[in-house]
Formats: structure tokens, sequence, C-alpha cells
């Protein structure tokens, strides 16, 4: 089994607020202020080398959570600066600055029309270990107990071919293969909204019944 190689993975949730309204002197300030929940968490993923790549086992670590409240009608400069402080731990500079990108682009998308103000920004490492052959029957035996979803309710999923608008912006990656969704590709929608390649949520779910990022829990066998 190789040492895991790393991958870093940010989704944008529209959250709920936690703590009192910031009320500032400044107009911009009343209309763009947005309490940010920064969510962290290690997944720790083992994949098969012998059966394409197919992933047999997933860890969740403990998920941490940081608040601060972002005035998004700040000078861009400045705003890029004071999230970049928030994500300093996390990724390579062009992911940060990609997920900064990304959170600034959301606020204003829906500044005008959320009440809210709430985001809450998911950034995952995902630490990949590839198993070989020789080693692939002792993991088995040594991993622990994982209880599948029902067959019913594995069948019952919703389906779609995926597509994506002309922006290019709903552009998704299946976090079972770690792949890039193409459009056209046929993708199934867990009940938590989490969209996945319809094959590898399949096989997935014949062997756990948490989805694999929010954890939420598919009916089982009875």
């Amino acid at each position: 089994m190789d040492s895991g190689s790393v991958v870093w993975h940010a989704f944008i949730d529209e959250g709920q607020i936690t703590e009192p309204v910031v009320h500032n002197d400044s107009a911009s300030s009343s209309k763009m202020n947005f309490q940010l929940e920064f969510s962290f968490q290690t997944i720790k993923c083992w994949v098969s080398y012998d059966d394409n790549s197919q992933l047999l086992m997933e860890e969740f670590g403990p998920s941490t959570s940081t608040f601060t409240w972002v005035d998004f009608g700040a000078v861009y400069e400045d705003l890029e600066q004071h999230l970049l402080t928030n994500l300093a731990n996390y990724g390579s500079q062009k992911f940060k600055d990609d997920v900064v990108d990304a959170i600034i682009r959301h606020a204003h998308t829906i500044a005008c029309t959320d009440d809210k103000r709430s985001l809450v920004i998911n950034i995952r490492r995902f630490i990949v270990y590839y198993v070989d052959g020789t080693s692939l029957d002792s993991w088995l035996n040594d991993g622990p107990n994982m209880v599948p979803a029902s067959m019913d309710a594995i069948i019952s999923l919703p389906k779609k071919e995926m597509d994506y608008k002309d922006n290019g912006d709903e552009v998704e990656n299946c976090m079972v293969c770690l792949e890039e969704i193409e459009a056209g590709l046929v993708v199934t929608t867990l009940p938590c909204s989490h969209i996945f390649h319809d094959f590898c949520i399949s096989e997935w779910l014949k062997r756990s019944h948490y989805c694999p990022i929010c954890r939420f829990e598919m009916p089982i066998p009875q």
C-alpha cells in the first residue's frame, strides 16, 4: 500500500445564522455582511489497484468549524486577502485562490435575494491509499464491518444525465472516484442532494449506507 496521495475539495452551502448580525456604519456592509462557517474534515480513502480503482472504505475524521463575519461590499483585494487568511492551512495556493473566487461570486449572487446571508464553506482533504493485490485480502480481513444500504433504496434513487450551464459554473466531482462528472454521464442524486456517478455510488452503497460526503444515512436491509 502506498503512503497516500492528497486531494482537496471544497463546496459551498447556504447556512443558518448562528450569531447575532454585526451592524456596521457602512451602507454596503449592512447589505453585504455575511456570516461564513469554514468547515474542515479529513477523509481517508482506501482504493483497490486491481479493481478499476474501486473504493473499498472511507474513514471520516472529526469535523471542525470556525465562524467569521465578512463584508462583501469591501474592495476586492482586501476581501480576497481576508478570506485567504481563513484558508491559510488548506491546500495549494491555486486551490485557495479558486475557493476565494467561488465564495465572492456566490455571495454577490445571493446578496440581493437571500435574507439569511450565511454561507458554509465545506473543505475536505481526501487522503487516498491504494491497496495492491497482495495486501487486499489482509485489508479486507482486518477492515471494519460496514452496513450496506438496502437494495430497494439503491434502486429507487433518482438518475439523470449530467448537464451544465453554458458558463460552466456547475462542474462537479464524484467524491467516490474523485473524477470530474462530465456532461452526458448518468448521475445519481442522494436524498441529501449530493450527486455521484451512477455506477460509483451504487457500488459504494452496496458496502456502506452512508453518503460519502455528509454521512447521510440511507435505509439498511431489515
